[in-house]
């Protein structure tokens, strides 16, 4: 398990409406949230393999905010 940090630097309330990965060996403990304002919030990424191997994935975050890093 990891954790990815998200942080609002903005003034306004983030709305995170879609937080996805795209490889089953890995779930996040969040699918959606809300962080208020100079606010961060940590998203745990759990790896729980299937079989050996090398595994990778990619993650995407879909927000109310245009400017997301």
């Amino acid at each position: 398990t990891t954790s990815l940090t998200i942080s609002n630097t903005g003034e306004r309330e983030l709305l995170i409406t879609g937080l996805e990965i795209n490889n089953n060996q890995f779930n996040i403990s969040e699918t959606w949230l809300k962080i208020p304002a100079k606010q961060t919030y940590n998203v745990a990424i759990i790896y729980s393999p299937l079989y050996s191997g090398e595994h990778s994935a990619n993650f995407k975050i879909s927000s109310n905010n245009i400017n997301i890093y």
